[in-house]
């Protein structure tokens, strides 16, 4: 299980960092628990990302320093997360723990927003996703 962050400028990747990642040499169930959170009250302003993963007693925790020229250039900005949709996690998927975007082709978000053609549409998207192996 791998946790990233990654950014968007329109459709070009141009951030893409590991947070942390979590496992085993053997392919295995991952059965465990995943915390992740942003310190601070301003979710439009983070600093840093902090992630604990523990599995059969094994537990592994890491933070990332947010680079600081990431938010705060865009005045129009939206945010969410998104939950899983039925519970049945599918390898090399990504899951959005977070995402932000950028622009003023307005804040909502539907479906497509973290797609191609969504990236196209905001001037910056940034995700906080997960991704199992």
């Amino acid at each position: 299980m791998s946790i990233y962050f990654d950014v968007y400028k329109r459709d070009k990747r141009v951030l893409h960092k590991l947070v942390t990642e979590f496992g085993s040499e053997k392919d295995t169930q991952l059965s465990g628990t995943l915390v992740w959170g942003i310190p601070g009250f301003d979710v439009f302003k983070p600093t840093e990302i902090r992630a604990a993963v523990s599995n059969d007693g094994a537990t592994s925790q890491d933070s990332f320093a947010v680079p600081k020229d990431i938010f705060g250039k865009i005045e129009d900005a939206g945010a969410q997360t998104q939950s899983f949709e039925d519970g049945k996690i599918k390898k090399g998927k990504k899951y959005i723990l977070q995402g932000w975007i950028m622009g003023k082709e307005g804040t909502g978000m539907h479906e497509n927003t973290f797609s191609e053609k969504g990236f196209k549409n905001q001037e910056q998207t940034v995700m906080l996703y997960v991704v199992f192996k």
